[in-house]
Formats: C-alpha cells, sequence, structure tokens
C-alpha cells in the first residue's frame, strides 16, 4: 500500500504511538521535500493529479519538490489533459489559497502544465508593460506581483462568507491585456490596452467555465475583472 501512495510525506502508517516509515517519509518531512514515492514516472500515470498535488503541497507546506520528481512532472505535463477540469479547479483553488501562491503558479508554468490548464496566462510573458507605469515589467510579472500581495490567512479562510473569487479575479484580472496591447508606434505616445478590462471579463468567463467553476462564481470573478481598473 505504501508504495502506491503519491508522495514519500503521505507514505506514513500508525501502529499505536509509533509511526511506520517504509518510504523515508520522516526525513522527508524534516528536509522539506516533496518526493514520488517509487519511480515517478509511474506514479504520475496512476494519477496525473498528482503533477498538480505536488505543486499544492509544496506551497501549502513551503516544501521544495525534488528534483527528479519536478523532472518527471516535466516530462508528463501532458497527461493532466486526461484529468476532469472538476478535479483540475479544486487543486488550483488549493494552489491559490496557499502561502505562496505566486510560487504556485510559476511551478505551473514551468512545470508545462499551465499550458494546458489556462494558457492565456503565459501570452503575458509577451506582452510588456509601459516602465512607468509597471516597473515589475511584462503582464506574467504583474500577475505574480498580484498574487504575492494576496494576503490570505487562515482567519480569513475561516469566515463563513469567503470563497475563491478573490483569487482567482487577482490571478485573471490583466488577462486581457495581451490581445489588447498597443505598442507606441501605434497609439503614439506609449504601451495602451484599450478595452483590456472588457476583454478580460469576457475571457475569465471563458475560462472558468471551461474549468467548470460554478455560474455564481465565474459571474463574481468576471464582474471584478471588468472592474478591476
Amino acid at each position: 500500500d505504501a508504495a502506491r501512495r503519491d508522495f514519500t510525506i503521505n507514505g506514513l502508517f500508525s501502529k499505536g504511538d509509533k509511526v511506520v516509515d517504509y518510504v523515508n517519509g520522516i526525513s522527508d518531512i524534516k528536509a522539506k521535500t516533496i518526493r514520488f514515492i517509487g519511480n515517478p514516472d509511474e506514479r504520475i500515470k496512476e494519477d496525473a493529479l498528482r503533477m498538480m498535488r505536488a505543486i499544492r503541497f509544496a506551497c501549502q507546506l513551503w516544501f521544495q519538490i525534488e528534483p527528479a520528481s519536478f523532472v518527471a512532472i516535466q516530462k508528463n505535463h501532458a497527461l493532466i489533459k486526461k484529468v476532469s477540469n472538476e478535479r483540475i479547479h479544486d487543486e488550483l483553488n488549493k494552489i491559490l489559497l496557499s502561502k505562496k501562491p505566486r510560487w504556485g503558479i510559476e511551478l505551473l508554468g514551468e512545470s508545462g502544465l499551465l499550458a494546458h490548464i489556462i494558457p492565456e496566462l503565459l501570452e503575458g510573458k509577451n506582452a510588456p508593460q509601459p516602465t512607468n507605469y509597471h516597473l515589475e515589467g511584462n503582464v506574467w510579472n504583474h500577475t505574480l506581483l498580484a498574487l504575492d500581495k494576496l494576503v490570505i490567512t487562515p482567519a480569513v479562510l475561516k469566515k463563513k462568507n469567503y470563497d475563491i473569487t478573490l483569487a482567482l479575479a487577482a490571478l485573471l484580472h490583466d488577462v486581457g491585456k495581451p490581445p489588447t496591447i498597443m505598442l507606441p508606434g501605434e497609439t503614439g505616445d506609449r504601451i495602451r490596452f484599450n478595452n483590456h478590462d472588457v476583454v478580460g471579463s469576457r475571457m475569465a468567463t471563458e475560462i472558468l467555465n471551461r474549468l467548470k467553476y460554478s455560474g455564481n462564481e465565474v459571474e463574481k470573478v468576471s464582474w471584478l475583472t471588468k472592474h478591476h481598473m
């Protein structure tokens, strides 16, 4: 049973007041490491969602993903297409509500998973912004900075009326910039993104519908994106 579990930190058993460890999970907990049990390729092929779970645990626990495990994710990233969008959005929510949502999105990008989940975000890497307004650089960097400023504490999560829409809106608020970019040669002065709020609202609706979010969640994020200016 231990050999077929996902990560070493999840392969521990209890026997009375003792911990039974067949997979060196205790040492990985001490080293703050996320590591697939046994052959990473086999564990991923058993359930491709484990690739997102590795990133989610890293963000929640502030652990590092062991290099061979991350290489296996990069190698097998296309398998995420076999996973239902409902399961994907559940893991995405947990990443966005983790201690390090920015790092989670960065890891999704570096692993190749984001290209299958929300490829629209990656277009931000090719969309520069005017330096007098955005010293952080392109739209991708701006999105990561927005996630960095997103502070969701355990106390906030305990509130009964809290939902995921603020975090999703922070992620998607400028998704309309790449398709609306106008360079200085076109505008006569600086880079502009005319109507990116309206375009982004439509795109947010399409993205969240694709990921099977509820109608209420889609409506809220679409509204926040449209009015984020």
